[in-house]
């Protein structure tokens, strides 16, 4: 079992140029080889870039962590997977229920509050970030100032808000 945080983003006129080959840049946050002994640093993976899709973050984590997956999935935070356990290690992925029914209604509550927020803040951008999903509803806390939030009618008192879907 292996502990591995890849982070991707799109090739832009910053981009070093070391890496201005991809059209859009993974690179390895972080690797560690979960075993009976406990949690193995692997510094040789850390760091590495590679092209940031599909087939390649496949190809990667089979070449790099000695796998033979066949295929990966890519979720998002709305499935209410989280790596790791409250009091230490780890969430494991065939233990997680991943139901897309859920994700798809967790998903459009959290933009459709989202929306609300700002629309009520008069925010362009968002000022709230999902904490947790639920079996039927999800918990957001909004970020803005107290000012911000006093000034919408929203009480900075409750900044945790849950919503059933």
């Amino acid at each position: 079992a292996f502990y591995l945080e890849l982070s991707g983003f799109e090739k832009h006129k910053w981009t070093p140029d070391r890496l201005k080959h991809f059209e859009n840049v993974g690179t390895v946050d972080y690797c560690y080889e979960l075993g009976k002994d406990g949690e193995k640093f692997r510094a040789d993976v850390e760091r590495k870039n590679f092209e940031y899709n599909r087939a390649n973050i496949l190809a990667f984590v089979n070449r790099e962590c000695g796998c033979s997956f066949t295929d990966i999935v890519v979720v998002d935070m709305f499935y209410g997977y989280f790596v790791h356990k409250d009091g230490g290690g780890y969430n494991f992925m065939e233990d997680h229920d991943w139901n897309v029914e859920k994700a798809h209604a967790a998903r459009k509550t959290f933009f459709d509050l989202d929306m609300e927020i700002r629309k009520k803040m008069g925010e362009k951008y968002s000022t709230i970030s999902l904490v947790s999903v639920n079996e039927d509803s999800i918990t957001v806390r909004c970020y803005a100032s107290d000012n911000a939030m006093l000034k919408a009618g929203l009480d900075p008192d409750s900044r945790y808000i849950t919503v059933e879907f």
